[in-house]
This record gives C-alpha cells, structure tokens and sequence, in this order.
C-alpha cells in the first residue's frame, strides 16, 4: 500500500471518529460505557496523529477527547487536566502560544478545585504554562509556573526524580532570558546530581549529564567550563568502556567546538583529528559520525578562514552522508542553505538609541516590538557580502547593528552536487522590543476645553502600536 494511500485511510479512520462523536453529542448520547470506550479509542487516536505530526488533524481529535471527557466527568471533573493538557501541548507545536496558554491555565484551574493547590496533576499543565509563557518572552512569569511545577515535583517524588529534569531545563531557559546566567547554570548543574544519584541503575546517565552540560556551556558562552565537563565525560567513558571507545568522540566534538569559540584553533584541529582516529579503527564505518567530525572541521578551517581546507573537509562529509539514502535529510539540514557558525548576536531588547538593555530592567508592558531584516550574499568563504537593509521598524534603530553582525560572522556556504557555491539574496530576520514611548501629559485649559475639562493625547502621538 502507497504512503498516499495510507494516509488517506488514515484521514478517513479520522474523519469516521468524529462523526461518531458528533453522534454521541447528539439527542440520543450513547451509554456511559460506550462513552467511555469510544473516548479511549479517540485518545489513541490523537496521540498517534501528534506522533507523526498531523498536529491540525490531532487538534480536532483532542478537541472531541476533551468534549468526551466533560460529558462523562462533568466541567469540574479531574479527568479534564490531561485533554486540555494535551491540547495545549498540541497548540505550541503549531506556534498558537496564546491557546496554549489558555488550555494550560484551564488545565491548572480544574487540577486545583478538584485535587488541591497541592496536587501532582499540576505539575505538566505548570510546565506547559511555563513553556507558553516563555515563548512570549514573559520570562518572569514562566519562571514562577516552572518553580511551582518543581516544588509540587519535591513534594510528590522527593529530590532527585528524573522527571524533573524537563522543569530545570525550563528554568535554565527562562532564567537566560532573564539574563541571569548563573542561576541558569545552577538549574543545568542540578541535573548532574539527578543522574549520580541513579547511577546505579543507568551507569550511562551520568556522562550524558555531563555531555548536556557541555553543551550547554558552549551554546552560552562558557568553553572553559564546557571543556572540564567534556573531559570529565571522557575521564569516565575511558574508565567504564576502554579507552579510545567510540562514545567519546562526542565528547571530543564537544571539547573542540569548546576550542574553537576561544579562537584556540591548533587545538581543536588536533583534538578532531583524534576523533577521526578513533572512528577509523572501528571495524563498521560509522558515516554519520565521521561526517560529523569533518563538519567541525570545515567549521573550524572556515572559521579561521582557510577555505580549501575547509571546502575539503565540507565536501568529504557530504560524500559520507551520500552513501546512505537514511542520512539524505541530515545533508539537506547541513548543506542546503548557508548556516551561521560564528559572529556577534543581536540584542532581544534595546534602548531608544539600539544599545542592550538587560530583559530584567524591563517589562512586557512597557516595551514593543520592532524588527530588521537584510539581504545578503554568502560567499564561497563563508563571509556575507553585499548586504543591503531591506526592513527596519522602527527606522533605523538597529540597522548599524544588523551590518555589524554581519561583517564579522562566518557562515557554513551551501552545497550543491557536493561542491561549494555562493548563495545571492538570502535573508536574515531579528525581532526584539525597544521602550514604549511615556503618552504625551494632558492639560487642564478650563471649561472651554470641551466636555472633558481636559485635551486627550493622540493615541499615535503616545506611542500606541
């Protein structure tokens, strides 16, 4: 049977359930039982739809799970925090972060008059309030469902449980956005002391841990740290597994891109070629992994701006990757379009004059958005030329910032048929939030003002979006 085939019984099976609920929602409701079996069937339904993706069909699936399970349970009903749980799941995947919230905070609502302001039920919902709020940038908002999520965690499981790692990523990011990178650190570490306290039974868990936090410390900045915890990774690989095992050349791609943010170039090409050492005494040729590898490499030669080496290198990971149909997709996200790889970040809040404000200093209320985006030429030397200011809201304010970020940051070129090439007119878009504007005072000029005593500021003048 064709996959179109497929999908179309699939849309059908679909399509068939819901008309059957829309019978039960009738004049004539089936029996509670029969409810209740149907509204099983329905939830399969929806996560099956969720897993492969077909977030629109799953979201009319959930909406129907929901209607179910009111009618059987009643508005007030415990068993109606999952589907709005679910639902709201469902909505940020599909980016409507405003239904989300409101899915999650319904959620939260029933959880507390049925279970109690104490009760694990409100753990997941606090944590999908906390991921709705974070995408929105209401960072200190999201900070305090995620907190709520990992008392009530405490409370129910004790210290060390495992599903608390999802709620300390979130206080990780929330804090970031916050700009308050040591508190972000201190959620990240905690992680570490969850996966020692059961290494026992997964003697594994502590070098991912050690691993996530490496690379957490290379995305924000910190290689020093970054290095210590890639080494330690290795230190316990070497001593669980043998040394040169194949599990540490992650952790040695983890120690060079640490290399490469500090500029220490020599070193981190010696600690790739390594790497490719390992994976070239292996008996079975790991594609994946070596492409990988040769990937930093090209990174790092084009960083430092040795373009043949760096082409050499780009090229011979494509051949890797060519080889096998299941790694097609991994090329087409490495290779298909330039990828930035270097360079200075443009700030997600700024004063009147474009300069970097701290997000602490600041509240959603008194801030609005902006946006600037600009043209540009990637060349085969991974540097943008060309670059022309296509949109800039308001005018001006960051245009000097956005030709600056692009004059100092390196780009992985595109590929085609396995060889470099320049890609002309591609796009770069930043949004971020400058002050609102304080409204224009009103004056009091007596009874022959009008009717209100009073002139009422232009709403445009005030700085109104």
């Amino acid at each position: 049977m064709s996959v179109t085939s497929s999908r179309n019984r699939d849309v059908l099976a679909s399509l068939a359930l819901l008309a059957c609920v829309a019978a039960i929602a009738g004049d004539d409701p089936a029996p509670a039982a029969d409810l209740a079996m149907r509204r099983t069937a329905a939830q399969q339904t929806f996560l099956r739809l969720a897993d492969e993706g077909r977030l629109e069909e799953a979201t009319a699936i959930g909406e129907q799970v929901l209607a179910m399970t009111t009618e059987l349970y009643g508005a007030e009903g415990v068993e109606r925090v999952r589907p709005l749980t679910n639902l709201g799941t469902i909505q940020l995947r599909r980016g409507n972060d405003a239904a989300a919230e409101q899915h999650f905070r319904e959620a939260i609502d029933v959880a507390e008059r049925a279970a109690g302001i104490g009760s694990e039920r409100l753990v997941k919902p606090l944590i999908g309030l906390g991921d709705a709020l974070a995408r929105r940038q209401q960072f200190s908002d999201a900070a305090l469902a995620f907190e709520r999520a990992l008392t009530l965690s405490h409370a129910a499981n004790g210290f060390y449980d495992s599903d608390q790692l999802r709620v300390l990523d979130g206080l990780s990011e929330v804090q970031l956005g916050l700009d308050n990178l040591e508190r972000a650190n201190d959620y990240q570490e905690a992680q570490l002391g969850i996966a020692e306290r059961h290494a026992a039974e997964d003697p594994d868990g502590p070098i991912e841990a050690r691993m996530k936090l490496g690379r957490w410390y290379n995305r924000t900045g910190q290689p020093l740290l970054a290095r210590s915890a890639f080494q330690s990774a290795r230190s316990s690989i070497r001593r669980l597994k043998g040394k040169d095992h194949p599990d540490s050349v992650d952790a040695l791609l983890g120690e060079a891109e640490s290399y490469r943010r500090e500029a220490a170039l020599p070193a981190a090409s010696v600690t790739l070629r390594r790497a490719l050492t390992i994976l070239d005494a292996q008996a079975v040729r790991d594609h994946l992994k070596r492409a990988e590898v040769l990937l930093a490499s090209g990174d790092l030669n084009i960083s430092a701006q040795f373009a043949s080496s760096a082409q050499k290198a780009y090229e011979a990971a494509w051949v890797e990757l060519s080889g096998d149909s299941a790694l097609q997709a991994t090329r087409e996200e490495w290779f298909s379009r330039p990828v930035r790889i270097a360079g200075p970040n443009l700030a997600r809040v700024v004063n009147e004059e474009g300069v970097p404000i701290e997000r602490r200093s600041t509240t959603a209320s008194g801030t609005q958005p902006g946006q600037v985006s600009a043209s540009f030429t990637v060349t085969a030397a991974g540097r943008a030329a060309d670059i022309v200011i296509l949109e800039s809201d308001p005018p001006g304010l960051m245009d000097k910032s956005m030709r600056r970020l692009l004059a100092f940051s390196v780009w992985r070129p595109r590929l085609v048929d396995g060889k470099i090439v320049a890609t002309e007119n591609h796009l770069l878009q930043h949004e971020f939030r400058y002050p609102r504007p304080a409204p224009a005072p009103t004056t009091d000029e007596g009874p022959d003002a009008g009717e209100t005593g009073g002139r009422i500021a232009n709403p445009t003048e005030a700085g109104e979006p």
